[in-house]
């Protein structure tokens, strides 16, 4: 599922997030993969990171992306240790990747590496031109 070229919300409770429920609520013990589009390969292609991800900005500067989810819903978050709204460009016009590991062939395999996007496509055979919005 894509969540495509959103910007991240903001409020007290939150901080600054985005939101998205699910049609039909995961099954207890479904897993949730999140990865952000980073930028593009050579070819042209997404270059997807994992989340969480802590970004090292210039000054010091750090901005965290994280994310939670339940049987319904998912929030991803932005966080930083400064004034994350003086970098629009990491919270506004974002792609997201959420990735639904089945519960019958979910939990750690060592085929698997959970953090690299293509590793996680191959092993569950996900075709990426029927990835849907979300």
């Amino acid at each position: 599922l894509d969540i495509n070229n959103v910007n991240f919300s903001n409020d007290a409770t939150n901080g600054y997030f985005i939101s998205r429920s699910f049609t039909t609520p995961l099954v207890s013990t479904d897993v949730v993969l999140i990865y952000r589009k980073a930028g593009a390969a050579s070819d042209g292609s997404a270059v997807w990171q994992s989340i969480p991800r802590t970004l090292y900005l210039d000054a010091g500067n750090e901005l965290d992306y994280d994310f939670d989810f339940s049987r319904n819903d998912i929030m991803i978050y932005a966080n930083g240790n400064y004034d994350i709204s003086t970098t629009p460009q990491y919270l506004n016009g974002q792609t997201f990747r959420v990735v639904l590991v089945p519960a019958s062939t979910g939990g750690k395999n060592a085929n698997v590496d959970y953090s690299d996007y293509e590793s996680v496509v191959k092993y569950f055979k996900i075709d990426d031109s029927k990835v849907k919005g979300f």
